[in-house]
């Protein structure tokens, strides 16, 4: 026997799936988007290099869903605009087995700061030297590079994080260049020895 939704009238299953979203629309829980001019963004007390990436996680973790209702599919875009962060979500799902697709327009404040990798620019911190010589070309993502110094027979790469360091060390040496990795101490921090990476990078002789 076929129910009559009282919203709307529409024969079915009782309350049709437009009827019930518009009632029961999906909310977002209150959250603060902090970025990074750079590009990054914080999630759960990490930054994220990804920013459109880090704003779907905070979508996925803070939207609330009414009774029966399951998302499949997420489609997000944003925007930064004096201090909010406009967002356009385009959700698809299921209301009982039954496909539907949603757009909602929400806002949640928005808050400029520097990140960790760029702070440490801004100090002039470095973690790790790459230590270039000969003719070898390496790929240094500009977030990550301090300051260059023009030395004998090279370059010197001063690079804000040691883990960056160890990944451009590591395809450096996968294309083929001799890499030689040493530390040297810089200091000590809350009882710790602060130690700073150096790596040499020159071509592979055969």
């Amino acid at each position: 026997m076929s129910l009559i939704c009282p919203g709307c009238g529409k024969p079915g299953k009782g309350v049709c799936t437009r009827c019930y979203l518009q009632r029961n629309p999906l909310t977002l829980k209150p959250f603060t988007h902090v970025f990074c001019d750079c590009g990054r963004c914080l999630y759960q007390g990490q930054w994220i290099d990804n920013n459109a990436k880090c704003v779907f996680m905070q979508i996925k973790n803070n939207i609330q869903t009414p009774l029966d209702v399951r998302i499949n599919h997420l489609k997000v875009e944003e925007e930064v605009d004096k201090g909010t962060l406009k967002l356009r979500v385009q959700v698809k799902g299921l209301y009982r087995g039954e496909k539907f697709r949603e757009t909602y327009v929400w806002q949640v404040p928005a808050e400029k700061k520097s990140c960790k990798i760029c702070s440490r620019k801004s100090q002039g911190y470095y973690e790790a030297v790459l230590q270039v010589r000969e003719d070898v070309i390496p790929q240094i993502s500009e977030t990550q590079l301090t300051k260059t110094m023009k030395v004998r027979g090279g370059l010197d790469y001063y690079l804000a994080s040691k883990d960056y360091a160890f990944e451009v060390a590591r395809q450096l040496r996968k294309r083929g260049y001799n890499i030689i990795h040493t530390t040297k101490q810089a200091g000590v921090k809350e009882g710790k020895k602060i130690f700073r990476h150096y790596f040499s990078v020159k071509k592979k002789v055969d």
